[in-house]
């Protein structure tokens, strides 16, 4: 397997053209730097192809499955992420939880609910990723 971009990842993530265990594979030979950017980016655009829901889903299924270490604090990552986010896609927060831990994930949350400049759409987001990991 020959090493890919981000952006080459994520295109074949679009097309569906990538399985589990080729992700795995990437994983495994070159890092988490390039898996976690393909996965990350479809997070953050603005304008996917074709459907969004069900690439952020197929996007979200393998960041927990897969597990690949976030180099961005956890605010950084829900600050980027959350505006493109599809509230459908429970494995976004859950991720988050995974790479950062349950009281670290709580509080980027609540820096960005404290944020008085937050808008209402990022609020109605952050209240849903308490809902998924069931934060009071």
């Amino acid at each position: 397997m020959m090493r890919r971009t981000p952006e080459e990842i994520r295109a074949k993530i679009y097309s569906k053209n990538w399985r589990r265990r080729e992700l795995a594979i990437l994983q495994e030979r070159f890092g988490d730097e390039a898996l976690f950017q393909a996965l990350y980016l479809v997070f953050c655009d603005s304008n996917p192809p074709g459907h969004p829901l069900e690439h952020q889903s197929t996007a979200g299924d393998f960041l927990v499955d897969l597990n690949p270490s976030c180099p961005i604090s956890a605010v950084e990552f829900l600050r980027t992420t959350l505006p493109n986010w599809n509230r459908s896609v429970e494995q976004l927060p859950f991720y988050i939880e995974n790479q950062f831990g349950r009281e670290a994930t709580i509080e980027a949350i609540e820096s960005l609910e404290a944020d008085p400049e937050i808008s209402e759409s990022l609020s109605t987001k952050l209240s849903t990723c308490r809902y998924w990991l069931r934060v009071e």
